[in-house]
């Protein structure tokens, strides 16, 4: 059952400064902070994903919020929590996606609401060691090849991504058709078909008229969007669908095509020290 955002306020209110609990945007977003947690030896601290919580649509619109979106309500819920207890006094902690924040005008939340260090909590799992040992157990690459590979998943992670600043500064409510037919996998060379994902993603929205418009603008993000960065600038599903196609192509292992597979064995491989000096990290410990 859910709560409702006054019975939120009516729990906290008993004390505000030591409560230290924590509203995220989904399950797997709590999976990975109380991962972390433990591995730390703390306890005592709840995580809660934001679907526990009634946020009703009025108030997004009020608000002036996007609706259908798990980051409005965990904003919308910090805002009116902190309406009845000031934030110098709430020990509550609102974590949210960074998103395009970066990039698009008005992305960015009310102050006191920490963000993701990169654009979503998904890009933590992408440290370059824990897509190393996934590459290594999983696809089966050869050491020698690992970090090439890693390199090559980077560059079309970084593309897509700004493919999708792109698209939302060009104000083009079009959605990036699928990856999967459009990846190139030939042994250890993996690559994607740039201008074909452009040119496919503008017909399915018929907006084929201003693919030059659209490169334009992905090359000067492209200054600013570097694939060095690892999941920093990436999107969640379209690292796991790569990750999940590299399975498939390179270990003929298609079990690797469902998502909660890939961000499974990415958990597995991941590090506490992969998140040490993160800033999210930092401050919710």
């Amino acid at each position: 059952m859910k709560r409702t955002i006054e019975e939120i306020v009516t729990i906290y209110e008993l004390e505000p400064s030591t409560n230290r609990d924590v509203f995220v945007e989904g399950v797997s977003d709590r999976e990975l902070i109380v991962w972390y947690m433990s591995e730390l030896g703390q306890s005592g601290r709840a995580v809660y994903p934001i679907d526990l919580v009634d946020v009703p649509s009025g108030l997004l619109q009020e608000l002036g919020l996007p609706h259908g979106s798990n980051r409005s309500r965990v904003i919308a819920l910090a805002i009116r929590v902190w309406q009845e207890i000031s934030q110098e006094q709430c020990g509550l902690i609102f974590i949210v996606d960074r998103d395009l924040a970066d990039f698009i005008d008005g992305q960015i939340p009310p102050r006191g609401i920490v963000m993701t260090d990169g654009a979503s909590m998904d890009g933590y799992l992408l440290s370059d060691s824990s897509v190393d040992k996934y590459l290594s157990l999983v696809c089966r690459v050869a050491p020698l090849y690992v970090c090439g590979v890693r390199e090559s998943i980077y560059r079309i992670l970084a593309y897509t991504f700004a493919l999708r600043i792109a698209l939302q500064r060009l104000n083009m409510a079009v959605r990036i058709v699928s990856l999967s037919k459009l990846i190139s996998i030939d042994g250890v060379a993996v690559s994607i078909n740039e201008v074909e994902l452009v040119r496919r993603t503008l017909l399915a929205g018929n907006q084929v008229a201003r693919l030059n418009e659209v490169f334009d603008e992905i090359k000067d993000i492209r200054a600013i969007v570097d694939a060095k960065a690892g999941g920093d600038f990436a999107n969640g599903h379209d690292a796991f669908l790569v990750l999940g196609e590299c399975a498939n192509s390179m270990a003929r292992d298609s079990a690797y095509r469902e998502e909660r597979r890939v961000r499974m064995a990415l958990m597995m491989a991941l590090k506490r020290s992969d998140l040490d000096e993160r800033e999210l990290f930092k401050l919710v410990m």
